[in-house]
């Protein structure tokens, strides 16, 4: 039996103000609408996450925050990690790579460019990601120790930009 993957971009934030970090910028209300269309289509494809890779910013949090109540993901399967923050494909390997066998089932969410390499690397294909889009991939893997490039394909992508 596979796996299967799920690649998110955080949601639509608001731009930053004077003095404000990047990491803290939070969704703004059109990004917490698409995050709620993008969790009912992937709902819709039967996508129940039990490992959800979180990076640590305000608007990946608040994207997993929409996520929660409408794909029932419960807070122990939630791991928020520095790592995938203004990264590379690499951490993001990795972090896929560490969670358990036991996880039928995992949800990146994270940022661009990083979010696009991967998925553009793990399908050899090219897509323009909007913010809050997100894509399914099947992986033909039972431990997430082997996975690798090849061990992926392109099952649906959600354009969050065709939502509301």
């Amino acid at each position: 039996m596979g796996k299967k993957l799920v690649l998110v971009r955080h949601s639509k934030a608001f731009q930053p103000e004077i003095g404000q970090t990047d990491h803290s910028r939070k969704l703004n209300p059109k990004g917490i609408e698409r995050a709620g269309g993008v969790a009912v289509q992937l709902k819709a494809l039967s996508i129940k996450p039990d490992c959800v890779l979180v990076s640590t910013s305000s608007r990946t949090r608040d994207t997993v925050a929409v996520f929660k109540p409408i794909l029932n993901i419960s807070d122990h399967n939630i791991s928020f990690l520095d790592s995938l923050y203004l990264t590379d494909t690499d951490d993001y390997m990795n972090a896929i790579r560490e969670c358990p066998d036991s996880c039928q089932t995992v949800m990146i969410i994270g940022h661009n460019p990083t979010t696009a390499w991967l998925a553009n690397m793990l399908t050899n294909t090219h897509y323009s990601w909007a913010t809050g889009s997100a894509m399914v991939l099947d992986c033909s893997i039972n431990s997430w120790l082997n996975f690798y490039q090849n061990s992926a394909k392109f099952n649906s992508y959600i354009d969050a930009k065709l939502i509301a």
